[in-house]
Order: structure tokens, then sequence, then C-alpha cells
């Protein structure tokens, strides 16, 4: 799925990743750590938001070259970025994200259909997203990743925010999604994912600047 090979990101002289070797090869795979730790700058690397200072990325064998964006179009990420345009409805959000993945709406029509109803934002398409609670911004925010339909996910803190009723839902949808060979790399805190038991999942450690896997 994804490997990362030497990867080291510092701010100055504060080394944030140092010389990361680590290969996230399941279908279900949980990068833990506090707050602080480098969680979010690794996803921000892996999305191209945030350069790299040396190293490489692999995904799904084939190495990533960070100045053509062609290798977003099969993967759906969630950044704590805002990068998501308030001003606009919800419809209007999702037809500018179907124009820029250039999604066949006529293909996709009823797989984004169901993906509305299942973050239950039918009722709320006319608004604003400036006008959403966080929690549905949030769902709305897991549904551009994946209104494109893309076979790998890099999620990052997806659990946090939501509403603790939809949480069940959205674990229910990750291992529905892995069964039909969709990959998942998730950042998450230590105490987010005790309860929630992912068969064949795996669980890494960012610690000391370094991944690491949990039993290590």
């Amino acid at each position: 799925m994804i490997t990362i090979k030497n990867l080291t990101k510092k701010y100055g002289s504060n080394i944030i990743l140092n010389n990361v070797n680590v290969h996230f090869k399941e279908n279900v795979s949980f990068l833990l750590g506090d707050n602080g730790t480098g969680k979010s700058t690794f996803i921000n690397i892996l999305a191209g938001v945030i350069n790299k200072n040396s190293g490489s990325i692999l995904i799904n064998n084939k190495s990533i070259n960070f100045k053509d964006n062609s290798y977003k179009k099969n993967i759906g990420f969630l950044i704590d970025y805002p990068s998501y345009p308030t001003q606009l409805s919800l419809k209007e959000y999702i037809s500018l994200l179907n124009y820029i993945y250039k999604n066949d709406i006529n293909l996709n029509k009823l797989y984004q259909e169901n993906l509305i109803s299942f973050f239950e934002l039918d009722d709320y398409m006319s608004l604003q997203i400036s006008e959403l609670s966080t929690g549905f911004v949030k769902r709305t925010r897991l549904l551009a990743s994946m209104l494109h339909n893309p076979n790998v996910f890099i999620w990052d803190e997806p659990f946090s925010g939501l509403d603790k009723n939809f949480v069940p839902k959205l674990i229910c949808k990750i291992k529905t999604l892995s069964k039909e060979n969709k990959s998942f790399l998730i950042t998450t805190h230590i105490s987010q994912i005790k309860p929630f038991d992912f068969p064949n999942s795996a669980e890494y450690k960012l610690i000391n600047n370094k991944i690491l896997f949990k039993n290590e």
C-alpha cells in the first residue's frame, strides 16, 4: 500500500521525522501518537501540503512525484487543513469537487447519492458550509475524500469532531470498504482506537521522530 523510505522532515534544527522507514501493507493501518508527535505533519507530506527534506514515498508500488498532482486521483485525503470554501453551499461544493476530479457525474451519480445519504447530508445540501455544525463539517470533509471513489484513503483524525453517535457508523463503513480491497491509513489518538475492533488491521506508533510497528 504505502512505503516510506528514509523520510526526514525538520524545521530548522527541530527534527519532526527522522529517517523514517515503514511499510503500511494492511488494508487498515492506524498511526497512533499523542498530539505534537508529527502525525499530521506526516499526513500533510503525503498530501503534498508540506515539503519533505529528504526521502521517497511509494503508493501502490509507484513512486510519488509531488510536482504532479495526478497521484491524488486514486487517493482520498482527509487532512487538518482549511481547504474547503465555506461560502459555497454543500451542493455547490460537491459540484466543484466533481469538476476538479473530472468525475463522470452520470456514472457516479448513484454512488454519490448513497454517500450523501450515508453521511446524512440530504437535508443540508442548500446550506453554506459555514452554516454547518462542527460535526457536519467533518462529515462533509469525509464525503469529499470519498467522492471520487478512490482505492486508498489517508485520513488524519477522522473520528475527531464527529458526533459520537456517528462514529460507530463510520467504523462500519471502514470495515466494509476494507473488505472490498480499499486501503486505509488513519491517524488517531491512542484513547480513540482502544474501543474499536478492526480485525486484520495493524497499529503503528510515531515516537521519537520514528514510525514503528506498535509491538516494536
